[in-house]
């Protein structure tokens, strides 16, 4: 036999390589052949469970099953119409009748006909070769005797057939035929069961191998799986390969992955489906699948889509899915599917409308820049409040910032989780219970629009109470990014994002969160007073969180807080003043540079003298006493008496 990859050919039918040596033969009188290669094919395990009927009532009448389709229960006092073997599969029929409308209901496979299987048991079957037994009951049965899943159990033969006639033939042929060279009797046992379980073993996989190159169209690259388990060709081999059994279907894809991972179309229809969740890996080795065919399964729920949305599908066939019936129109229907596959143009063989998609998969996205100011007056009044703002909204009481908003300021708060991180992330209560995101909020649109005018907080008395009840914070000002958007002579737009940790947490290493902040205000006594104050939170991703409150020193000038952030250089100051200045020095600067001073001592740590000394070397140039202290720290040329206060 072949062992290597099947030769692909275009449609179903046509010769098999290889295939000799599983062939059946009839002969003139109706006696069958079977070849020689033994099968060691695992069967049902256990026999019928009793009392599995229950679920489905009692008595004569008629019952409803799933899906809405009636089917009509024979009653008696032990109706059988119900039955569940060890491997959860239905036992159809029964001796009123069988019913395979039932086993369809709950996602498994049946033939066309209808027909129940049965499963024939052999004792002291080993005594004999399996094309001899066989052989002597073909001679006894019709052309269509075919036995699925020959092995040995033990001592016993055990094959399985579904056609209720022949079973009865094989039942009624028990203690009538002569074992070869003995005079003991063949027994038989014939009782029903479920469809048979077949182990994917070497010699099987080359089987579904073979089948799977004659299903195959090269020219198109669609692969055509559709009631795999009907196929003739592997019924010729004694094999039901039913792909609602995840090993059935974990052996398909490893061939695909093998040997099409070129593959374009794929279909599935009319195998019983029940879960994608086999498709999963598949969806990773096989990039250019652009159609689907999922029709006549029983997927009952559209998330199981969200298993394989990893496919850019153009086409997807879903019809006759139980989660079809889920949708209150056909807008929510293509609305849920184009969720999850954006660009799909055909829906159950219907086209429509062209997708609104944006291909950044494939846009080079440019690189971020930094924070924005219309000009030198506009960035000094907009760092000046920005330090004023977070100063205080940083401290335990933020009740000063009142005179921070306008009469008629408002408010409002906006939350959720990174959607760029995969792992957990921390929680985000003390916000969500105060965010607008309206996809967030349960109920109508009526409760969804009365809750969001309930979280729009207007007024600066009720925006500050607002403000106060939030946890308390620590921002990182180095974070910062300001961009202004708009400026005129009566109001001044601009956004603000950064990173912050919440400074009363109990945990040993606070979160960090990520935030946007856009502020719209209106000039005011000098100044400027706020009318809108939009709050964004998120949490950082895992590179921000690590690069947040790592700067020890000051505020470099590429933080928008430092003022007149020009280019930097690399000046050789040094801050060891060679006539350290007294207080009376500190006290006759200005009062800007005085300024200037405690805020450089309060953000390097170093005492005033050595601070205005820092600065004055640096012309006063606030940025440039920065980066001369940042290159100094890390060189370690800083001494120790600098820190001394």
């Amino acid at each position: 036999m072949q062992r290597g990859p099947p030769s692909i050919t275009s449609g179903r039918g046509g010769s098999r390589g290889g295939g000799s040596s599983f062939s059946i033969t009839t002969g003139r009188d109706g006696s069958r052949s079977f070849g020689e290669h033994d099968d060691r094919w695992v069967s049902q395990r256990g026999g019928m469970k009793k009392n599995n009927y229950k679920s489905y009532g009692r008595g004569r009448g008629r019952g409803r099953g799933r899906g809405g389709q009636s089917y009509h229960n024979p009653g008696g006092p032990d109706p059988r119409s119900r039955l569940v073997d060890d491997e959860g599969d239905i036992m159809m029929g029964g001796d009123g009748g069988s019913y395979p409308g039932a086993a369809a209901r709950l996602g498994l496979p049946v033939s066309k006909s209808g027909r129940s299987w049965y499963k024939v048991s052999i004792p002291h079957a080993k005594k004999m070769e399996k094309a001899t037994l066989l052989a002597l009951l073909g001679n006894h049965l019709p052309a269509t005797f075919r036995p699925f899943q020959f092995c040995y159990e033990n001592e016993m033969g055990v094959f399985h057939v579904d056609d209720r006639d022949v079973a009865e033939l094989i039942r009624s042929l028990s203690g009538t035929i002569t074992m070869p060279d003995s005079n003991l009797k063949i027994m038989i046992s014939v009782k029903q069961s479920g469809p048979p379980y077949a182990t994917m073993n070497e010699e099987n996989i080359q089987k579904l191998q073979i089948v799977m190159s004659q299903r195959y169209d090269p020219s198109v690259k669609v692969l055509d799986l559709s009631r795999l388990y009907e196929d003739k060709n592997l019924q010729q081999e004694g094999l039901y390969l039913a792909l609602n059994r995840e090993h059935i279907l974990n052996a398909v894809n490893k061939i695909i992955q093998e040997h099409i991972p070129e593959l374009v179309g794929l279909n599935l229809s009319h195998n019983r489906l029940l879960s994608l969740s086999s498709l999963q890996d598949l969806v990773n080795k096989t990039a250019n699948v652009t159609s689907l065919d999922l029709s006549y399964n029983q997927i009952r729920d559209v998330s199981e889509l969200d298993k394989v949305k990893g496919w850019q599908l153009l086409e997807l066939v879903l019809d006759r899915n139980p989660l079809c019936d889920h949708f209150k129109d056909n807008s929510s229907y293509v609305s849920a599917i184009r969720k999850r596959f954006p660009k799909v143009i055909k829906l159950d063989g219907k086209d429509l409308p062209p997708p609104i998609t944006f291909d950044v998969e494939k846009a080079v996205i440019p690189v971020s820049k930094g924070s924005h100011f219309v000009n030198g007056e506009i960035q000094d009044l907009v760092v000046k409040f920005l330090k004023e703002f977070y100063t205080i909204y940083d401290t335990d009481n933020r009740q000063p910032l009142i005179d921070a908003y306008h009469e008629h300021a408002i408010f409002s708060l906006t939350c959720n989780f990174n959607p760029a991180m995969e792992y957990r992330q921390p929680n985000l209560g003390d916000y969500l219970k105060l965010s607008r995101n309206a996809l967030k909020i349960p109920g109508s649109e009526t409760e969804v629009a009365r809750r969001m005018d309930q979280l729009l907080k207007r007024g600066r008395l009720v925006v500050v109470a607002q403000l106060t009840a939030l946890p308390k914070t620590t921002h990182d000002a180095n974070s910062f990014v300001v961009d202004v958007n708009f400026v005129s002579n009566t109001l001044l737009s601009f956004s603000v994002n950064g990173l912050f940790k919440e400074s009363d947490n109990k945990a040993d290493k606070p979160p960090i969160r990520a935030f946007n902040r856009c502020f719209v205000a209106v000039p005011a006594q000098g100044g400027v007073l706020l009318i809108s104050d939009m709050l964004t939170i998120t949490n950082a991703t895992s590179e921000q969180t690590q690069a947040a409150f790592k700067s020890t020193g000051p505020t470099p000038s590429s933080s928008p807080v430092s003022s007149n952030p020009p280019a930097l250089t690399s000046p050789s100051t040094s801050v060891t003043p060679a006539v350290a200045p007294d207080m009376s020095t500190l006290e006759n600067l200005p009062a800007d540079r005085q300024q200037m001073v405690l805020s450089f001592s309060q953000q390097s740590g170093m005492n005033p003298m050595f601070s205005f000394r820092c600065l004055e070397d640096c012309a006063w140039d606030y940025s440039k006493a920065a980066e001369a202290f940042t290159n100094l720290s890390a060189q370690g040329k800083i001494p120790p008496e600098a820190f001394q206060k």
